[in-house]
């Protein structure tokens, strides 16, 4: 209705709903990131249940099961010539937040007496070629 509105009164030009915007570069190599983690824990027998699941205390990247436990998993993604690992990124206050998340979570989902873990999958995304993940169970 705006667009309508503007275009009406000739003030300005209202780009299209599907124009395209500007890519960004960090977003873009976070969700490589996050699928390169998903297969690796894929591959390694894990069964995804959510990614991104997002509560009013913040987001956790993927939640999965492996076996009976569930693993609420933190992923980092960096390029090769960053100065720390992926993993060190994951502060102290990143890590109650993630805790709070989790527990919103297993609480929405009647999952309060089950055996859950925090993961972290720390992923170097080379410009070219794999990535590289190594899944740190246990983490904290």
């Amino acid at each position: 209705m705006l667009k309508r509105l503007l275009a009406l009164l000739h003030l300005s030009h209202v780009p299209a709903d599907d124009a395209e915007t500007p890519a960004n570069p960090r977003k873009e190599l976070g969700r490589a990131g996050e699928e390169a983690a998903a297969a690796r824990l894929k591959r390694s027998g894990l069964s995804i249940l959510k990614r991104n699941y997002t509560c009013t205390r913040g987001e956790i990247d993927i939640v999965a099961l492996d076996g009976q436990v569930i693993c609420f998993v933190e992923v980092k993604t960096r390029r090769p010539d960053a100065m720390l690992p992926p993993e060190r990124s994951v502060t102290s206050a990143k890590r109650r937040q993630v805790r709070r998340v989790a527990k919103h979570y297993l609480r929405a989902h009647n999952l309060q007496n089950r055996t859950c873990r925090f993961d972290i999958a720390s992923v170097i995304y080379p410009v070219s070629g794999e990535p590289s993940v190594e899944f740190i169970r246990n983490a904290f």
